[in-house]
């Protein structure tokens, strides 16, 4: 499930949050999903910044971006679970 911001259409694949909040639990959901979407959006930030692939944009089909990226997320996993920096990574 993608979280996209109120300039998506809301789809099957897409949350996007409500325009205009009328009651309490869309006020709580817009909250909810806005701190989620932080949160991604501040991981895309480290991973552009780390694997400078993503920062030029992939030119490939959708599936295989997804791939590229699901390898940089990993690959960012486990630099994370070991303390490693980049520097310290061999490719």
């Amino acid at each position: 499930m993608f979280k996209g911001d109120s300039g998506y259409a809301l789809r099957p694949w897409v949350i996007t949050p409500y325009r205009s909040s009328t009651n309490e639990d869309q006020k709580k959901l817009k909250t909810i999903h806005a701190k989620t979407r932080n949160c991604v959006e501040r991981l895309n930030g480290v991973l552009k910044s780390t694997f400078r692939c993503l920062s030029v944009g992939l030119h490939t089909t959708p599936q295989t971006a997804g791939k590229i990226k699901n390898a940089c997320t990993t690959l960012h996993n486990f630099r994370q679970a070991h303390d490693l920096l980049m520097d310290d990574v061999v490719i």
